[in-house]
């Protein structure tokens, strides 16, 4: 099967079949078909943070690919226009809940 096509978020379900012939845990094949869900002590906080931009040209190239590699293959996607200019990212993975794993 072609990964052109198919997005990244949510891959893993589309070969679920390959992962039942793979394992016999139930968590694993669960996951891969429904996905992961974090849980999180609190939300987020309501902010953005500045991103830093480096002036060493080595640096600004080679963010340059890996954002265009990003795009590529669709694990990041292009800020809309209204936003653009802001030089900042939300901040979404802040207190994350430790689980002991069983």
């Amino acid at each position: 099967r072609s990964l052109e096509g198919i997005p990244i978020r949510g891959r893993l379900k589309f070969f679920a079949d390959k992962w039942d012939v793979s394992t016999s845990d139930a968590w694993v094949r669960d996951t891969v078909r429904s996905g992961l869900a974090l849980e999180f002590l609190s939300f987020p906080p309501n902010f953005f943070m500045r991103s830093p931009k480096s002036r060493d040209p080595r640096k600004h190239s080679l963010m340059q690919t890996t954002i265009a590699h990003l795009l590529q293959i669709r694990a990041i996607q292009q800020v809309p226009l209204d936003q653009q200019g802001r030089d900042s990212i939300p901040i979404y993975l802040s207190s994350l809940r430790r689980q002991e794993v069983g």
